[in-house]
C-alpha cells in the first residue's frame, strides 16, 4: 500500500520535474488510476462537478480582482509609507514598517511574492540607504508576505477549509493566536538584529505634513482591510464578503490618482489568469482525488499510520511538506496531500483545525526555506542579488517560522483557544 503510494507520489514528482503542469499532471495521473483501477472515465464528470459545487468557490475570482486592482493602483508603497510613519521612532523602524506593510498587503492581495516585490520596490533602497546589509533586506522582505497568509482573506485557508470541511471562520479564528505570536517573534528579532548591528540607522524624520499625507493615503485600503476581516470573523458567507470587499476595493483604487483605463485592463486580465490557473489547479486535484479515493489510497495510508507515533507521524508530515514546498506552491500543495493526509491524521487524533493552520505556517516557511525555495528567486530578481546572498538573509527568518511552527505544536491552545470561545 505505502509502496503504491510511493509510486503515485513518485509519477506526479516525475511529471512536474519534466515540467508538465500541475494541473495537467493531476488530471492525468487520476484519469490514469480510474482506468487502472477499472472504472469507465465516462463516471468522471458527474463525480467532478459535484465535487466542483461549492458556493465558496465563488469567492476566489472576487478576491484575486480585488487583489490585482490594489496592486496596480500602488496601495502597496501607501501602506509603506504608513508604516514607516508608525514606527519612525524605533531604532527598527524601518525594518518594523518594511515587515508590517509586507503583512497587510500579502494578507488583502493572498499572495507573498506579489507583496515582497510591490513594498521591496520602496523599502529596498531606502533600507540598504540606512545601512542595512543587503541579505538582512532580502529575509525581511521574504518573510513578511509569509505571516499575511495567515490573515483574511488567506487563499489558502479558503482552499483548506473547502477540502477539509472546516468553516472559513473557524479556520481564520484559529489563525489569529498564531499569526500574532508570529509578527510578535519577527519584530523582536528585528529589534534584536538591530542592537547587535549599530551600523543600521533610524529612518529620517518626516515632516508633519508628509506624516499627515501618508497616513491619509494609508486608511482606506486599512478600513478595506479590517472591514473585510471584520466581515469574515464574524462569518458571514466568503462570497458575499467578496463581492462587498470588490465593491470597497474601488473607491480606494480611484483615490489613489494612479489608476488609469489601461491599469484597469491589465487588472482585469492578471484576475483571469489567476482565477483560470487557480480553477484548473481545483479541476485537477478534484479528479485525483477522486481516483485516490477509488483506490482506497487514504483509507489504506490511515490504516498504516494508527502504527506510527502521533508524534513521529506529524514529524514525518512536517518534514514532507518542508521538502515538497521547495518545489510547488502553496494551494497545489493543499489540493494534493491534504485529501491523503486526513483521514490518517484523523485516526491519530489530529485536529484538523489545528493541522490546517500548522500546514499552511509549514508551506510558506518552505517557500522561502533556502537554497530552493521559490519566493527567493523571486527576492533575488527584484535585488538583482545573488542567490546565495538571499539564501543567507533569509535563514534567520527561516527558523523563525520553524520555531513558531514548533510553539504551535507543543502548545495547541495558540492555535484552538480563540476558536474555542465561540
Amino acid at each position: 500500500m505505502l509502496m503504491e503510494f510511493g509510486l503515485i507520489l513518485g509519477a506526479l514528482g516525475l511529471l512536474l520535474a519534466v515540467r508538465v503542469p500541475v494541473a495537467a499532471a493531476l488530471a492525468g495521473l487520476g484519469m490514469f488510476l480510474f482506468v487502472a483501477e477499472g472504472s469507465s472515465l465516462t463516471e468522471l464528470p458527474a463525480r467532478v462537478i459535484e465535487g466542483l459545487h461549492s458556493p465558496n468557490l465563488l469567492c476566489i475570482p472576487l478576491f484575486l480582482l480585488m487583489s490585482s486592482l490594489l496592486l496596480k493602483a500602488g496601495v502597496a508603497q501607501d501602506l509603506y509609507r504608513a508604516a514607516r510613519c508608525w514606527f519612525s521612532r524605533w531604532p527598527s523602524g524601518l525594518a518594523a514598517a518594511t515587515l508590517v506593510s509586507c503583512v497587510l498587503f500579502s494578507a488583502l492581495s493572498g499572495s507573498s511574492v506579489a507583496a515582497a516585490a510591490s513594498i521591496g520596490t520602496v523599502a529596498l533602497p531606502e533600507l540598504t540607504g540606512r545601512g542595512y546589509p543587503r541579505p538582512f533586506v532580502f529575509g525581511l522582505l521574504a518573510v513578511g508576505g509569509a505571516l499575511g497568509i495567515l490573515l483574511p482573506p488567506s487563499l489558502a485557508l479558503i482552499v483548506f477549509g473547502l477540502i477539509s470541511g472546516v468553516s472559513l471562520q473557524v479556520l481564520l479564528l484559529a489563525a489569529v493566536g498564531p499569526a500574532l505570536l508570529l509578527l510578535a517573534m519577527l519584530l523582536a528579532g528585528c529589534a534584536w538584529y538591530v542592537r547587535q548591528h549599530p551600523v543600521c540607522r533610524p529612518p529620517e524624520p518626516l515632516s508633519r505634513e508628509a506624516r499627515r499625507l501618508a497616513l491619509a493615503r494609508a486608511w482606506p485600503p486599512l478600513a478595506l482591510a479590517a472591514g473585510l476581516a471584520v466581515m469574515l470573523y464574524a462569518g458571514l458567507p466568503p462570497a458575499l464578503v467578496a463581492v462587498l470587499a470588490l465593491a470597497g476595493s474601488w473607491p480606494v483604487v480611484m483615490r489613489t490618482g494612479q489608476f488609469t483605463h489601461q491599469k484597469m485592463l491589465e487588472s482585469l486580465e492578471s484576475a483571469m489568469r489567476a482565477t483560470v490557473m487557480l480553477y484548473l489547479l481545483i479541476l485537477g486535484a478534484e479528479i485525483f482525488s477522486h481516483a485516490s479515493d477509488l483506490a482506497a489510497l487514504p483509507a489504506q495510508i490511515a490504516i498504516a499510520a494508527q502504527t506510527l507515533n502521533p508524534t513521529i507521524l506529524l514529524f514525518l508530515v512536517a518534514l514532507g511538506l518542508l521538502i515538497a514546498g521547495l518545489f510547488i506552491e502553496a494551494l497545489p500543495l493543499i489540493l494534493i496531500l491534504v485529501p491523503a493526509l486526513l483521514p490518517a491524521l484523523h485516526a491519530a487524533g489530529v485536529e484538523t483545525i489545528w493541522f490546517g493552520v500548522f500546514f499552511v505556517l509549514l508551506v510558506e516557511a518552505a517557500l522561502i526555506l533556502p537554497p530552493f525555495g521559490l519566493n527567493l528567486f523571486v527576492i533575488q530578481a527584484l535585488g538583482k542579488a545573488r542567490l546565495d546572498e538571499v539564501s543567507w538573509g533569509a535563514a534567520p527568518f527561516v527558523l523563525i517560522l520553524l520555531a513558531s511552527a514548533v510553539l504551535l505544536w507543543i502548545w495547541p491552545a495558540v492555535v484552538l483557544g480563540i476558536p474555542g470561545l465561540f
